[in-house]
């Protein structure tokens, strides 16, 4: 459960290493905006984003911001999409 008081952080990392498919993740959550603080296990200068790319390979840690105070118990859809390009 996500509190209004607290602050959340997402561990994301793309694991998809077969030679058949090396795709792009594009990750976002409904309402939320990702503050990216660390790449590859490295601290990085806070970005704000409303979705993050992950290669194949990578990882990052994300803060969630959401864009609104909303009330206790709401859901809020991850979304994930695949670029293979």
């Amino acid at each position: 459960m996500l509190g209004r008081s607290y602050r959340h952080c997402i561990y994301l990392l793309n694991s998809e290493t077969s030679r058949r498919s090396l795709a792009t993740i594009h990750f976002s959550i409904d309402s939320h905006q990702l503050i990216l603080i660390e790449a590859d296990g490295t601290l990085i200068r806070p970005v704000l984003l409303k979705e993050v790319g992950i290669a194949p390979g990578q990882r990052y840690s994300v803060v969630l911001k959401p864009l609104s105070i909303t009330r206790e118990n709401k859901a809020f859809l991850l979304r994930m999409r695949l670029d293979p390009s």
